[in-house]
């Protein structure tokens, strides 16, 4: 009588390949995690961007060039009122009001784009516009989902003459040392990276 016999693996040889394959996600799944949060953040960086950028243009041909605009005084009922005439018309928003979301002493006025996003008036030598790409939500952290945009209002020789990512930047080593001290100017190595976080990014994501 002939008998038939079925090759199967033994224990040893299971707990084997179940402990490979747990090294090689150990391995691998963090990195694969971190590739698609900085996915995430460039896209919504750079999304956030777009919307401001367009939504002054499209202002600067009813209200001509925004060098001619009416300035404010960096106080939350100033930059309402720049907001209201010169900003909020030209965007998608869900809603308005003052925060310290950016800086803990300081309250800002705030704008929430229709994307979920929140952006926050400031005047400095710009208009800086402080955006948190992913809104209340945590971390609430420069270079990681806080960034600046500035409108170079006051024609400050150290700025482009329009909404830009930071001041003039003439390297990828520039842009990455201002990203490096100033989280939320980051945006301008992204930018330079052609809306990319590279794997040397100065902070962890």
């Amino acid at each position: 009588m002939q008998k038939n016999f079925t090759k199967g693996f033994t224990l040893a040889e299971v707990l084997i390949t179940l402990g490979t394959i747990g090294i090689v996600s150990a391995l691998t799944i963090p990195a694969l995690i971190s590739s698609h949060k900085k996915r995430v953040i460039a896209t919504q960086l750079k999304q956030s961007y777009t919307i401001l950028y367009n939504a002054i243009k499209i202002s600067e041909s009813e209200n001509e060039s925004f060098i001619n605009w009416e300035t404010p005084t960096n106080s939350p009922t100033s930059t309402k009122i720049f907001a209201e005439k010169y900003i909020l018309p030209y965007l998608k928003y869900t809603e308005t009001g003052k925060d310290k979301l950016f800086y803990p002493n300081e309250e800002l006025f705030y704008i929430k784009l229709a994307n979920g996003s929140i952006v926050g008036l400031h005047v400095g030598s710009c208009i800086d516009f402080l955006v948190d790409i992913n809104g209340n939500k945590n971390p609430n952290q420069g270079g990681i989902d806080q960034f600046s945009f500035y409108l170079n209002i006051f024609q400050n020789q150290a700025y482009p003459n329009e909404l830009s990512t930071s001041g003039k930047i003439n390297s990828r080593t520039q842009a990455y040392q201002i990203c490096t001290n100033s989280p939320k100017a980051c945006g301008a190595l992204i930018e330079y990276d052609n809306w990319e976080i590279k794997n040397d990014y100065p902070h962890r994501i």
